[in-house]
């Protein structure tokens, strides 16, 4: 997999290049070096207020935040910060942080699953963000989202019409996409992949001691997010989510780095029957 920095250092040298040449391209990697910082340190407070999560307080959810500690002293993590997203949809976003990481819930996942499934898909999370190239998928998201909002700030001044992600607009609208949200989605797709996602529902699976509570969450959580698909969803960050809430239509099937549900659920099936 390809670190996210080397496409930001390119970014930068690239564009200092043409405006500049070699000493151009030299005196951009001041501001690269800058913004990779940026990433690293504050990249998981950017992602979260993308999502549009507010701290979920412990007042509000007790048991969650019991239930969390709890996981965290058996596998001997560090606590995350919890966040809500108020969304009907069934999903978790694992954010992971150099000091703290996050996970963002949606607001659906605790209406709809019971409490085993709900300490699997936590223990999904916490797989997720404790792999190895957790750092570099958050500025992944961090990197390919600037892209994106780049793309879309460039729509707004130029009045080119809608700025919706899934909205076909203008001609010249659709030509900056072409060029620029298959580069988001590439800086995405080399820092993240399917196993990634597989591995962490192998380890949720051995941490709650049966993977059919993780096998039924995905299942349940399939099904209402079909009910209600997470509205808005910001593709730079799909890679980060339990399912992945984008539609398998348009530019954002670019994003998609997700197995299918079934397979991921049939991987739990045969790890239940072998045990």
């Amino acid at each position: 997999m390809i670190p996210p920095f080397i496409f930001l250092l390119l970014i930068f040298a690239g564009g200092g290049w043409l405006l500049a040449g070699l000493t151009g391209a030299l005196y951009a990697l001041l501001p690269a070096a800058a913004a990779i910082l940026s990433a690293h340190f504050l990249g998981a407070q950017w992602i979260v207020k993308q999502l549009r999560g507010f701290p979920l307080e412990e007042t509000l959810a007790p048991e969650i935040h019991a239930l969390t500690r709890e996981l965290c002293e058996e596998s001997k993590m560090k606590v995350p910060a919890l966040y809500l997203m108020p969304s009907a949809s069934a999903n978790l976003a694992a954010v992971a942080g150099p000091e703290r990481s996050a996970l963002v819930f949606t607001r659906g996942l605790f209406e709809n699953l019971n409490s085993e499934e709900f300490e699997a898909v936590i223990g999904w999370g916490f797989a997720r963000i404790h792999q190895p190239g957790a750092a570099s998928e958050k500025m992944a998201a961090v990197v390919s989202g600037s892209l994106i909002r780049m793309w879309e700030g460039l729509n707004w001044l130029l009045a080119l019409g809608s700025r919706s992600f899934e909205t076909r607009g203008s001609f010249s609208e659709r030509l900056t996409g072409w060029m620029i949200l298959p580069l988001a989605a590439l800086i995405v797709r080399a820092s993240s992949a399917a196993a990634n996602i597989a591995r962490a529902d192998a380890r949720s699976a051995g941490m709650t001691g049966d993977p059919l509570y993780l096998a039924s969450a995905l299942s349940r959580m399939d099904a209402v997010s079909a009910q209600f698909p997470l509205r808005g969803a910001d593709p730079a960050a799909a890679h980060l989510f339990a399912l992945s809430p984008l539609p398998g239509r348009g530019m954002s099937r670019l994003f998609r780095v997700h197995p299918p549900v079934e397979r991921r659920m049939a991987e739990l099936e045969r790890a239940a029957a072998a045990v």
